[in-house]
């Protein structure tokens, strides 16, 4: 697993070089387990959901969720493991309730709300990567 923290590091790295200097300094180091925690709790649902619904036969949202947490172990502190899966729990559970809104409510308009709100976190945590 050490080589895999090792690449990790890098992309993390690499991530942080592309960045213009405000936004370098918007992802600064401490604010990075907090950002791939959140990202992995919300792939994590997404993946989840799409198991519910029966679409499964993508597994980008379970390969992000993979990256993310691998990126989280690399980035993370030795001793803030209970600190980091609150995090993870906490997003988690907020992505899931908007994503059950969005596919099961039934008001048009919240449900429009929550899948705007969903997406939008996703997308956040997608600009975190360097592929497609």
């Amino acid at each position: 697993m050490s080589g895999m923290k090792t690449q990790v590091t890098l992309w993390t790295v690499l991530l942080l070089l592309t960045l213009s200097p405000p936004e370098a300094r918007a992802l600064d180091a401490v604010d990075l387990p907090r950002q791939f925690a959140n990202c992995t709790g919300r792939y994590s649902a997404l993946m989840e959901h799409h198991w519910l619904i029966g679409e499964t036969g993508d597994n980008r949202a379970e390969r992000r969720r993979n990256s993310f947490a691998a990126m989280l172990d690399a980035v993370r502190a030795p001793d803030t493991g209970r600190t980091v899966l609150a995090w993870r729990i906490e997003a988690k559970a907020a992505q899931a309730a908007l994503l059950l809104v969005a596919t099961f409510g039934t008001d048009p308009g919240r449900r429009a709300s929550a899948a705007a709100s969903a997406a939008d976190h996703i997308a956040r945590c997608d600009q975190l990567m360097l592929e497609g």
